[in-house]
């Protein structure tokens, strides 16, 4: 029951990491506010898709 439990868990915590390293990116990568936007938006829907 905990196994399961957990299963459900990861998915929810993936995307706290790509928002983390997308911080990370925007402040160590190229000054593109545009482009990053861009790509966060597309992480967004793709979880989303995935979460539905």
């Amino acid at each position: 029951y905990r196994e399961n439990n957990a299963e459900k868990l990861v998915p929810l915590y993936l995307p706290l990491f790509k928002v983390y390293y997308f911080l990370l990116f925007m402040l160590t990568g190229p000054k593109d506010p545009i482009f990053w936007l861009v790509q966060f938006l597309d992480e967004v829907l793709d979880n989303s898709e995935v979460l539905m």
